[in-house]
Parts: C-alpha cells; sequence; structure tokens
C-alpha cells in the first residue's frame, strides 16, 4: 500500500453548521445557517425521482378536472398529498436559516472618523454580546466563513482581520469575493442580469445576493426578523450567498484555510 501522501492530513469533513459575515463598520452583518448538502447529494436522484412522479400525477389530476371527473380528481390529490409533504418535508430540512442582523456599529458616526482599534474592539464586543450566545447550543462542528476584502479596502480588511483572532480555536475560512457571483435559484436570478441593470459591480453584487438569498428563505423557510429598512437585508444576505458560494464552487474539503 502506497504512503498517504501529506496534504491527505489535511482532509476535513464537510461541515453542515456555518457561520458567516459580511465585512463592513456600519452595516456589519452575520448569518447562522445550517446547510446539510452531502444529504442532497447523496439522495439528488431520488428527490428528482419523486418530484417526476408528483408533476405526472399533477398532469393526470388537471386532465380529470378538464374531463370533468372531480372525483377521480379528488382521489388522486389526496393519494399524493402524503408523498408531496414527506418531501417537502425532507428536502426543507436541509438548509435551515437560523439567526441573523445588519448592524450599525457606530450610529451617528462618519466612517472616516472611526479608527481601526475603535473598529477592532467594537466587532469584539458585539460578537462577544450578540453571535457568541448564539453558538452554544451547536454542539457539531462549525465553519467560520469570511469574504476576502481586496487590498484598497483597508477598513474591511482590518474588520475580517479581526474575525479571524476572534474565531481563531475555530474552523476559519476565507472565501474569494465573486463566488457568491456564481450562485442563482432560477433563471432570474443570474448574475448577467443584474450586471447588466446596474452600473456599478457594488450594486449588482448586493441585488444579486438580495434576490436569491430571498428565494431561497422563501423556499427554506427563515428565523432571521424582518430588517428595517429592509434594504439592510442585502448584507445579510451577502453572509449567506458566500457560504453558498464556497460550497458549490469553492476549494475542497483539503485545508481550505490554506487558499488565501
Amino acid at each position: 500500500m502506497e504512503p498517504k501522501k501529506s496534504t491527505d492530513i489535511n482532509i476535513l469533513p464537510r461541515p453542515k453548521w456555518y457561520l458567516g459575515f459580511d465585512c463592513a463598520t456600519k452595516t456589519f452583518a452575520f448569518n447562522i445557517s445550517y446547510i446539510d448538502i452531502d444529504t442532497f447529494i447523496a439522495n439528488k436522484k431520488k428527490y428528482y425521482t419523486q418530484y417526476n412522479a408528483i408533476r405526472e400525477v399533477l398532469s393526470r389530476v388537471k386532465l380529470l378536472i378538464e374531463d370533468k371527473n372531480v372525483s377521480m380528481a379528488l382521489k388522486l390529490i389526496n393519494e399524493i398529498i402524503p408523498t408531496i409533504s414527506a418531501l417537502d418535508n425532507e428536502i426543507t430540512s436541509l438548509i435551515r436559516i437560523i439567526d441573523g442582523e445588519t448592524i450599525d456599529l457606530f450610529p451617528n458616526r462618519n466612517d472616516n472618523t472611526i479608527s481601526t482599534v475603535e473598529r477592532i474592539k467594537a466587532v469584539s464586543q458585539y460578537i462577544k454580546l450578540r453571535v457568541v450566545p448564539k453558538l452554544i447550543t451547536i454542539t457539531e462542528p462549525l465553519r467560520v466563513v469570511i469574504e476576502f476584502q481586496m487590498g484598497p479596502n483597508a477598513k474591511a480588511r482590518a474588520i475580517s482581520a479581526a474575525l479571524v483572532a476572534i474565531f481563531a480555536d475555530n474552523d476559519v475560512i476565507i472565501v474569494g469575493p465573486t463566488l457568491k457571483n456564481k450562485v442563482y435559484t432560477c433563471e432570474e436570478g443570474k448574475y448577467c442580469y443584474f450586471a447588466e441593470k446596474y452600473s456599478t459591480s457594488y450594486g449588482a453584487n448586493k441585488a444579486h445576493a438580495k434576490y436569491n438569498f430571498a428565494n431561497i428563505e422563501k423556499v427554506f423557510g427563515t428565523k432571521i426578523p424582518v430588517t428595517r429598512p429592509e434594504s439592510l437585508r442585502g448584507h445579510i444576505a451577502d453572509s449567506f450567498m458566500q457560504i453558498i458560494g464556497h460550497i458549490i464552487y469553492g476549494p475542497s474539503e483539503k485545508a481550505p484555510d490554506l487558499y488565501f
């Protein structure tokens, strides 16, 4: 038997619990979510088979109604309801959006007047008081996902570095900023349409993430309260969609912390 390659020791099991951040000071956002992609992959064929079977039955129901055979249509509907319910429950359990928030760490302060020390102290205090208590009940492995901040964005880089330090004892990774742009939940959710509509990449990125996040919340449900103003939800969306982008398009489970 050949000896294991040195990189094999870096293969990590894929976690199901995630903590994601949108690094900023005036619109700092986080989300806590459960995403069981491995169960979906293992059962994808079964899900599609059941889905197609349900569609076939519903097509027959439509024809029966058109033929005014309502009693037989109702019989088929009653027979298929348990299957639909079971499939819905199984699939919606694969993603759980547990918590999230967008916060201004320095209300009534201009961002340019905030020092690096103040930023780091503020984010540390917020994490300790608002986020950590929500993590206590999570007994399974947790991955902390932080988006890579480009060089010119020194303020956000300070926040991201602080988050790495705060969660140093956890599984922390930094992900590419464009991964989430590849994710779409439907044809209308493709990034190209938002790039055409918005004059800046920032506006397109936020709108794209917000749109697709809203679709995911609609299907799987959410425990994140309504945001006021509603536009603030776009930052929570960023913190979540970068996780999805990493899971689908990011590096393998071979030491993902080494990619940035």
